[in-house]
């Protein structure tokens, strides 16, 4: 008995006018517009991929974060500050080094000595040399010389084995010059004349220790101007490769479009209405 009145109880509630179930799917076939217009359907926003080419071009790992790739992001932008602590480290470290062994050139390199070595001993190695010297000892060496006249004598067709010209005080040739090259070498203050000019000629054995100091003080300077170079150019690299990448996973973001099938119910109007969500996964 009971068994039949749930069964008649049921048919009820089926097919009376204003039952919740009746009404259910009566508004299911009438209201389809509702699964296409509801407000509530989410897909995801894409990101083009040149706009994420153009943020990982500017800050590396900017792109790979729109597409929410959260590891890559972090890596390039690392990659990016240490990058560029390094060029600045390394870029003071090279400028401190490069006063140092400048300083040291003004205090034991002297254009005056090298002009009164000239003056005494040029004649052996070709025309005979008389360059101006003022006598003033508390000018600077390198203001108390005539250069040109220095510089006329070490490019005479006639001269031996100078083979080149002294650059002018303060240039960066001036202050490598001086050092790599034996001409210069009568000009630091510990050397000291063997009294035979054409066989004074091993770098090795006839410079004094500073000048080996100094050029490796110079030496030191460059290597943290390498070190700062190659980290500049790791910069740019990472900019580049950041922003293709981006390119890349923008791409793969796209496809990525993840949804979810949901089915509820809300109180429209005093009404149980059906609200779906379609999610597809590509």
């Amino acid at each position: 008995m009971k068994i039949i009145l749930f069964y008649f109880l049921t048919i009820g509630i089926l097919f009376c006018g204003e039952n919740p179930r009746k009404s259910f799917f009566y508004e299911l076939k009438n209201y389809k517009d509702t699964i296409v217009n509801v407000p509530k359907f989410e897909n995801p926003q894409k990101v083009k991929p040149l706009k994420a080419a153009l943020y990982s071009a500017i800050v590396p790992g900017s792109g790979e974060y729109l597409t929410e790739n959260t590891f890559e992001s972090i890596l390039f932008f690392t990659v990016e500050v240490a990058a560029i602590t390094s060029w600045i480290v390394f870029q003071n470290k090279g400028d401190e080094q490069t006063k140092l062994y400048k300083n040291y050139a003004d205090e034991n390199w002297s254009v005056v000595k090298y002009s009164e070595w000239l003056n005494k001993n040029g004649s052996k190695y070709g025309d005979p040399v008389a360059i101006s010297i003022n006598p003033n000892s508390n000018l600077k060496p390198w203001e108390r010389v005539s250069w040109e006249e220095i510089n006329k004598w070490e490019s005479s067709s006639h001269t031996i084995g100078f083979t080149h010209v002294l650059p002018q005080f303060g240039s960066q040739q001036y202050y490598e010059l001086i050092g790599k090259y034996l001409q210069y070498k009568y000009g630091w203050s510990t050397y000291q004349f063997n009294g035979d000019p054409l066989g004074d000629d091993s770098y090795s054995e006839d410079v004094p220790q500073q000048v080996k100091d100094y050029m490796a003080m110079r030496g030191k300077a460059n290597k943290y101007f390498d070190s700062a170079t190659l980290a500049s150019r790791i910069v740019f690299v990472n900019h580049i490769l950041s922003a293709l990448n981006a390119a890349l996973q923008a791409k793969i973001y796209n496809q990525k479009i993840e949804t979810e099938v949901k089915l509820n119910f809300d109180n429209y109007s005093g009404k149980l209405k059906p609200e779906i969500f379609l999610t597809i996964n590509f």
